[in-house]
């Protein structure tokens, strides 16, 4: 089992049939099927959400189903990845209707998931200890809009934002730093 950085870093060249499912919803299941089926592969997307792309901008999704379309990459909704097994020099994949529960089973050479990335903190936590503000967001004041509490030592102040927070997109590292940036 591939992640879709795997596919879209180039460390893994794929061919046949692949499956990629998307459990986050993004674009990033999106690229990393694009990227297969421009090099001639055989995609099939699959998601368990009622349509791919749920959590992308709507803008985003159009050309993706342009070229889907173009280069005959399958669509699977609603459809729980439960199990991906070897089978005879295959990988069996196990689908969950998510309305029915009816299981059905395909067979696929690759299999290539996308379930996001853990934090990319380690920068992060060096810094926080001789930040002056130690690393650490007020929600609250963040949520509501308010400047972020200043405190009487000299120094750098450190938020998390981005991928240092979660598995997160451009879009919502820039409004966190919108958040946290606006009363300075």
């Amino acid at each position: 089992m591939l992640s879709s950085w795997d596919v879209m870093s180039g460390m893994a060249s794929l061919d046949g049939e692949v499956l990629v499912h998307d459990q986050t919803g993004r674009n990033v299941a999106m690229a990393a099927a694009d990227h297969l089926a421009a090099g001639g592969v055989s995609v099939t997307l699959n998601t368990q959400d009622a349509t791919i792309g749920m959590e992308a901008m709507r803008l985003e999704i159009s050309p993706f189903m342009k070229r889907f379309y173009q280069h005959g990459v399958g669509i699977q909704t609603d459809q729980e990845l439960v199990s991906a097994e070897s089978a005879d020099n295959k990988i069996e994949a196990t689908f969950r209707n998510m309305h029915t529960g009816a299981l059905s089973r395909r067979l696929f050479d690759h299999v290539v998931v996308e379930a996001g990335t853990l934090p990319n903190d380690e920068l992060f936590y060096d810094l926080a200890e001789a930040a002056a503000n130690r690393g650490v967001t007020d929600l609250d004041a963040m949520r509501d809009g308010r400047a972020q509490p200043v405190t009487e030592e000299d120094g750098y102040r450190l938020y998390r934002i981005g991928d240092v927070a979660g598995s997160r997109d451009i879009h919502c590292a820039i409004l966190d730093a919108l958040r946290i940036c606006a009363n300075i």
